[in-house]
């Protein structure tokens, strides 16, 4: 009864803020999205048990969305927005990655559908090669992963399931957002559902809450965020994070952290955090990223990238990268390299 009249009060929401409005204009829908390709290799220094060689290898990322949007005598804007997506050796049987309606106004912005929460709009280092720490282990050093596990260098839990979320305009720099999300019993904390049905005592209500800064000083850049994920099951789940950037004159540095703890399932507890600076001039950018977990299974990365934008859509990337992996919970299992990626971006 209560997600009933969770869901019956949004829409109802929805209806007053809309009123007896009608469109100016039926929304029309335009295509656009993005295109990466990637090359590149890797050699190990240490090889503990991990049955997969040095070599060569490629990886795709293919995402193409339609959206649209209209404003309403009354002002408000609604937007919809329908994505796929397709990367290499992940087709999954799926190939919709987000879908969701925005309306906004002068009370912020609601977004009702399938796209992250608050928490995964939180500030990462700096890193303008494309590559990102993630990729550098369980893409290229294990070859797409010895075990096909996520080694976790990753501070904000991408995951596009049903949920509603709530963005507040921004006020002196200042905003917050929260987001809901409906699950069935789920394990850890941050896994993608498409759908809410409850199943008892263990029954997930994922809540997220986000507070951000932007602004700037005589051209001094500075941003700031900070979040928090719980699920509100027999045993909680709590992941919480913060990023900070600061940029001036086409230098930025900054970094996050994020530390998850579950009631449920000890093995799944983490912290990372990374740290970053970057330069871009013209159609030129260099950055150099660290990354590092602990956990059972931690991984450290360290990616000097670069990138060249030849035109209006059209980058070319590359990356010089040291990683390694230690599994405290196989025997055996470690393994440390290095390797380059150079790739080309489309965005259209």
């Amino acid at each position: 009864m209560k997600k009933i009249l969770f869901g019956t009060t949004t829409l109802v929401a929805v209806g007053l803020l809309a009123g007896g409005a009608s469109a100016a204009d039926k929304i029309k829908l335009s295509l656009g999205g993005k295109q990466e390709v990637y090359f590149g290799g890797f050699g190990t220094f240490e090889d503990g048990g991990v049955k997969n060689s040095d070599g060569f290898g490629m990886d795709t990322d293919t995402e193409v969305y339609v959206k649209g949007s209209t404003k309403l005598d009354n002002g408000l804007t609604v937007s919809a927005l329908i994505q796929f997506e397709s990367e290499a050796n992940e087709n999954g049987g799926r190939n919709v990655d987000e879908q969701h309606i925005d309306v906004s106004g002068a009370f912020g912005k609601l977004v009702l559908g399938e796209r992250y929460g608050v928490f995964a709009d939180g500030l990462r280092a700096p890193n303008v090669g494309e590559v990102s720490p993630d990729d550098t282990i369980s893409i290229w050093l294990l070859n797409n992963g010895n075990s096909g596990a996520h080694y976790g260098l990753d501070t904000t839990l991408d995951d596009d399931s049903l949920r509603v979320s709530y963005y507040t305009p921004a006020f002196y720099g200042f905003s917050a957002g929260m987001s809901y999300a409906p699950k069935p019993n789920q394990p850890g904390i941050g896994s993608r559902s498409g759908a809410s049905v409850p199943t008892g005592e263990y029954f997930r209500d994922e809540v997220q809450a986000a507070v951000s800064y932007d602004n700037t000083f005589g051209g001094v850049g500075l941003k700031a965020d900070g979040s928090f994920i719980t699920d509100l099951a027999k045993d909680e789940s709590w992941a919480y994070r913060g990023g900070l950037a600061v940029s001036y004159a086409g230098f930025e540095v900054g970094g996050s952290y994020m530390g998850l703890t579950s009631d449920n399932t000890k093995n799944a507890e983490r912290s990372v955090w990374e740290a970053g600076a970057s330069y871009a001039t013209g159609p030129y950018a260099v950055s150099f990223t660290y990354a590092q977990s602990d956990a059972n299974i931690s991984a450290t990365s360290y990616i000097l990238g670069g990138a060249y934008e030849m035109g209006p859509g059209v980058k070319v990337v590359g990356n010089v990268f040291y990683g390694n992996v230690d599994d405290d919970t196989a025997a055996n299992t470690y393994r440390s390299g290095a390797g380059a990626v150079t790739g080309m971006v489309l965005s259209f």
